[in-house]
């Protein structure tokens, strides 16, 4: 190895991590890999492997088992999650939702012009300017998603879990989704999405994670095992 080559030190790492229900049905068996600082890695498989559970793990609302879960630093404080299923505050405006964290974080109240300026920036990026004032139960699926999405980004967080975004969408709307999440994406931040749609899969990245039967294989989306292909080409019909 050249002494001028850097080695890539990983920002998360899984050893030997095993999760079981209450039921004592495995979840996870050992499972180990890891991930480098600004990779996009796509969560596949049957619906009810763990997909979502694997993303909970890294975002600290569960904890495994056995096994130990290594996050860097930089990382472990400054995580953005989108729910599959929202879990924005019924009693906050839009407006509100995004900047509940902000609020939260604030340590002056100096930094309140701060805060309404980036609320700002989040309401414009997700095309929600006009639906400041609006309650969840006055929004689409859609624009729900989109204020989820917005909070997720309001800290400008370091690593970015996305939990079957488009899940109950039309197709119009989950290609509007899937654009957003791919604009934000782009940048050198580290991002995991777990998903059905296959397509959404190949978009977001070329490392993809295959949980099945507690397993994982950790495969390229250049050279899938016949296992995967199998699985995605049916996805693809």
């Amino acid at each position: 190895m050249s002494p001028n080559k850097e080695i890539a030190i990983p920002c998360i790492e899984f050893d030997k991590v095993s999760l079981k229900l209450s039921s004592g049905i495995d979840i996870f068996r050992s499972l180990s890999f890891n991930i480098e600082e600004g990779e996009k890695v796509s969560l596949i498989g049957p619906s009810g492997q763990g997909k979502s559970l694997l993303l909970k793990l890294l975002a600290g609302l569960m904890s495994a088992d056995s096994g130990s879960i290594r996050i860097a630093p930089q990382i472990s404080n400054n995580i953005g999650m989108v729910f599959q299923q929202n879990a924005l505050f019924d009693s906050m405006t839009v407006e509100d939702n995004i900047k509940f964290f902000l609020t939260e974080e604030s340590r002056a109240l100096s930094e309140a012009v701060d805060i309404q300026n980036r609320v700002n920036t989040l309401l414009e990026a997700t095309e929600l300017a006009h639906a400041r004032a609006l309650f969840p139960s006055e929004l689409s699926g859609g624009m729900k998603k989109r204020v989820s999405i917005a909070r997720a980004l309001a800290l400008d967080p370091e690593l970015l879990l996305f939990d079957d975004p488009t899940a109950g969408l039309d197709p119009i709307l989950s290609t509007s989704i899937l654009d957003l999440i791919l604009s934000k994406a782009k940048s050198n931040k580290t991002a995991l999405i777990a998903t059905s749609d296959m397509k959404i899969a190949f978009n977001f990245s070329h490392r993809f994670f295959y949980i099945d039967g507690g397993e994982l294989l950790d495969v390229n989306a250049k050279a899938l095992p016949a296992q995967v292909k199998n699985f995605v080409l049916g996805r693809l019909k």
